[in-house]
């Protein structure tokens, strides 16, 4: 039976029966039946209050502005060798009870004395 026919017989794409070949044919039946459905889980940081704390750090030792998604995906690829997407990371977060809903930035080289002398003199 040719390829093309199995494949319109249980209506699988080629590249998945040449998988399942190339598995039967270095293990035989035993690993075409080890195969499983889905791409499989995520690896998973073991404690996520370490890794909470390690966010908070992150947002207390910036400097002005925000930290940003990428800046939590590379210090958890990083730290932990772990690789996340962005969504995956706010998913991540939002299971983490983070809510990045913050007040308007400060700049670190600002002068409360002059903002007030502004107001004042306006």
């Amino acid at each position: 039976m040719s390829e093309e026919v199995v494949c319109a017989f249980i209506e699988k794409n080629h590249k998945i029966i040449l998988i399942w070949r190339r598995s039967y044919e270095s293990g035989g039946l035993e690993s075409l039946l080890s195969i499983r459905k889905g791409r499989g889980k995520k690896a998973r940081i073991a404690n996520l209050e370490t890794l909470r704390e390690d966010i908070l750090s992150l947002h207390s030792n910036c400097s002005g502005g925000r930290i940003k998604c990428q800046n939590i995906v590379d210090m958890v690829a990083q730290k932990y060798n772990v690789i996340y997407s962005t969504s995956g990371m706010y998913h991540l977060l939002h299971r983490l009870v983070f809510s990045w809903i913050t007040s308007r930035s400060q700049h670190p080289k600002r002068d409360p004395q002059a903002q007030e002398d502004f107001k004042k003199n306006f």
